[in-house]
């Protein structure tokens, strides 16, 4: 089978483009100065988490900024503002749910369910596929980990 190269650079304006920095890594750099509030990208997000200091104020589903969330029955941890956008995330938050209501009062870190949800939503799309615009299939595993360039401190600090 003829391997498939894929044109990254269709999926980014003419200003961006992705390429291996020795230093940083492999990631999306501009190719000129850009103003601030530029739009460099729009994409749906893979998974998100709702910062400890921002909870209680959105939706972890819909991110929508309300004065009254309801919590999670089960783990009293993670907040809707509708039982619509709670059936959407259960889907995910299933996996956390559990575990988050195991060790209450205690919470888990911000990259701590970031990562649970990753690794669950890679779980359940194992089998599907994405074409990207350049042609070939999108998978999870074409993102990068940058951990093995962080310092010591900040690994023992996740």
């Amino acid at each position: 089978a003829a391997s498939h190269v894929v044109d990254y650079d269709c999926l980014f304006p003419e200003f961006l483009e992705l390429r291996e920095c020795d230093v940083f890594g492999r990631g999306v750099y501009a190719r000129k100065n850009l103003h601030p509030g530029i739009e460099l990208i729009q994409s749906d997000s893979l998974v998100h988490v709702i910062s400890l200091n921002e909870r209680g104020s959105y939706c972890d589903w819909c991110i929508s900024r309300k004065e009254s969330l309801r919590k999670c029955s089960q783990c009293k941890f993670v907040r809707y503002c509708s039982i619509s956008c709670q059936k959407l995330d259960w889907s995910l938050h299933k996996v956390e749910c559990k575990g988050i209501a195991r060790i209450t009062p205690n919470v888990p870190t911000n990259t701590i369910r970031l990562l649970v949800r990753l690794l669950a939503k890679k779980t359940m799309t194992q089998n599907e596929s994405k074409t990207l615009p350049g042609g070939g299939e999108w998978e999870m595993d074409l993102l990068t980990s940058h951990v093995p360039r962080y310092s010591e401190e900040l690994k023992h600090s996740l």
